[in-house]
């Protein structure tokens, strides 16, 4: 599988908002409060804590796993571009976040990007995953940043962005197939708490021009 980095621009970006406070609060913005899409407490590990109305995950430094969504896309459904926006918050410097899409068989007691039905940006290692090797090396995510992604349904092709910037895109010759979730998680290394603030329905800090809310 090949992946096509691109640091700077691709796409358009329109930005409805500052930057995170990186303790969970998505710098003011709406969230998922009137329905929609949450982190789902029946599919996480249990190093994983929910709040805020199931759109918060938080773990502690040194655990290690990951949590989908309540709800899934499948490529070939329809051909709309979906789009999720995640706050990255937590304790301090050196965090591993690890942020993605995940299938319903990739086991919940491995961060993203560990096995072969989850494809993950590791912030800390500045590279994206899958089946626990790194693809391609791009930038890095931390506490205050919110990371785009977008998955477009006609074509399987993934995308991650930083504050409205893409990073990486996967879907040229190899694109993603089946159905997907959305996930978040860390790993053992990770030596300061994380949260993420899921953010579905919008509206969105940073929305790409052409995708619509996942919903």
């Amino acid at each position: 599988m090949s992946l096509r980095a691109r640091q700077n621009g691709g796409g358009t970006v329109r930005k409805g908002g500052g930057r995170g406070n990186g303790n969970g609060s998505p710098g003011g913005r709406g969230n998922n409060g009137g329905g929609g899409t949450t982190w789902n407490s029946a599919d996480k590990d249990s190093d994983i804590t929910l709040s805020g109305s199931n759109l918060v995950a938080s773990m502690l430094g040194g655990t290690t796993g990951k949590v989908r969504t309540t709800t899934s896309k499948t490529v070939g459904a329809d051909s709309n571009i979906y789009q999720v926006e995640i706050l990255i918050g937590g304790g301090g410097g050196g965090i591993y976040p690890y942020i993605g899409l995940a299938q319903a068989g990739a086991p919940v007691t491995t961060e993203p990007g560990f096995d072969a039905t989850s494809w993950a940006w590791s912030g800390a290692g500045a590279h994206t995953r899958n089946n626990n090797a790194i693809v391609d090396f791009i930038s890095g995510c931390t506490i205050g940043d919110y990371v785009g992604l977008t998955f477009n349904l006609s074509t399987g092709a993934l995308k991650w962005y930083k504050n409205g910037v893409l990073q990486a895109t996967f879907g040229a010759s190899n694109s993603l197939t089946g159905t997907w979730f959305v996930t978040v998680g860390s790993q053992s290394a990770n030596p300061v708490n994380v949260n993420y603030t899921l953010n579905a329905t919008g509206p969105f800090v940073h929305t790409v021009g052409g995708a619509t809310a996942w919903g």
